[in-house]
């Protein structure tokens, strides 16, 4: 399978036809799998209590989960990995029967509800089961490779199948079928806008809109730095651009700023943030838990970060978040006398498979509040970007424009704030 290092996001529009090349041409491939859950019972694998605890609630993030462990281990991103339908089957003394496809609501009736044709067919069926029986859930999904040509094409033979299987925890993944046609219609992939939405800060204690095991972000900004006056001003602060001043951490959360110069030139930028004063370091802080896979310094004079740390979450004053965890979150990422960063240039760092915890399954009983002790290991509150000790000169003072960040928020508590 591929190595993890961090995809840049597809951008698909309605209407557009994809024809990515890899130098000669390749165009893209439309697999369709069918991942097999088998256990006891549906809730078994659904991971609750009993059918009766089964609701639409539940099935779609069950659904949301399978998604988004197919895109990390594939690599591929999550708007290319589409879950089609459902299927049940019962096996009971050596017999199988399957049901019609269904869709995440179908499944739900089908566990649950008596009171529809489709709810109640499927519902006798899972009540069939007797000694020895097993119920299999079968989950039909899309995954768009757009270099099926390259070199990090998708491992679908046996082997990796078996590896993809064991990721997703199913007991078997097949291959229905292959488009490699030049002409694929991918508008179905594309992500849906974000909806208007509160400031998030309003939202702390409260449940979240839609709740969700975790969310993924690309080339993100971070959200929060020290402001004028408080500990952490956070970009959708209504006090934002007053807590702001030229050359201040705060141009590093700003989302609206335009870019500091239009061709490739190194010099200063009120835009941006520099260094003035020992210890020459940034802090910038998540809200949510994040899991990073990359981290891209964006410097346009005097390139010279020193050291990278990580902080974990939560690593300041968060309203209805635990208290701040002090320290710091495993040794330094980034840890080198010199920079050799071209200017203007961009320091990207990408960390482990280990390190990052991307590859760390999200158990669906845990939250912000009570976060598993496996992710606590990898959960990012903040990130300390130091500098090294500039010259007396001011025009060598480093200017960093922009830090972005790929990875994942834990338990979001708005999860289309990072669709943005």
């Amino acid at each position: 399978m591929r190595s993890i290092c961090a995809p840049a996001l597809l951008l698909l529009t309605l209407g557009w036809t994809l024809s990515f090349a890899n130098g000669q041409g390749s165009s893209a491939a439309l697999y369709n799998l069918t991942a097999r859950f088998e256990g006891p019972t549906l809730a078994s694998i659904l991971g609750v209590s009993d059918d009766s605890a089964i609701t639409r609630t539940v099935v779609t993030a069950w659904q949301d989960k399978l998604a988004q462990q197919a895109s990390t281990f594939l690599t591929v991103p999550l708007n290319q990995v589409v879950i089609r339908s459902f299927a049940i089957e019962q096996q009971a003394v050596g017999v199988r029967r399957r049901s019609r496809a269904l869709s995440s609501l179908d499944l739900a009736l089908a566990a649950v509800s008596g009171s529809t044709r489709s709810g109640s067919s499927s519902r006798r069926q899972l009540q069939q089961s007797g000694d020895g029986a097993m119920v299999a859930l079968l989950a039909t999904f899309d995954v768009l490779d757009t270099q099926p040509d390259s070199q990090a094409t998708l491992d679908f033979t046996r082997s990796g199948l078996a590896e993809l299987a064991a990721a997703l925890g199913a007991a078997s993944v097949t291959v229905n079928g292959v488009d490699r046609s030049a002409g694929v219609i991918a508008s179905f992939f594309a992500p849906p806008p974000p909806s208007p939405r509160p400031g998030a800060s309003a939202l702390r204690g409260q449940p979240p809109l839609a709740p969700k095991l975790f969310a993924y972000f690309d080339s993100m900004l971070a959200p929060g730095a020290p402001g004028r006056s408080r500990e952490v001003v956070w970009y959708d602060d209504s006090d934002l651009l007053k807590e702001r001043l030229d050359g201040t951490p705060l141009n590093l959360v700003w989302r609206n700023k335009s870019a500091c110069f239009t061709r490739p030139t190194c010099g200063a930028c009120s835009r941006a943030w520099g260094a003035t004063a020992a210890p020459y370091s940034v802090t910038l802080y998540f809200r949510d838990p994040v899991q990073l896979a990359t981290i891209a310094i964006r410097q346009v004079n005097a390139p010279a970060v020193k050291m990278v740390q990580l902080l974990p979450w939560p690593a300041v004053n968060i309203t209805g978040a635990p208290a701040p965890r002090s320290g710091f979150l495993g040794t330094p990422l980034f840890n080198e006398a010199t920079d050799i960063t071209p200017c203007p240039g961009t320091l990207t760092i990408t960390l482990p498979r280990k390190r990052s915890g991307l590859a760390e399954v999200v158990p669906v009983a845990g939250s912000q509040a009570e976060l598993p002790r496996a992710l606590q290991r990898t959960a990012v509150g903040g990130v300390v970007i130091t500098l090294s000790a500039p010259p007396t000169a001011a025009s060598q003072r480093t200017v960093v424009e922009w830090v972005r960040f790929t990875g994942r928020a834990l338990y979001p508590l708005d999860s289309s704030e990072y669709s943005m």
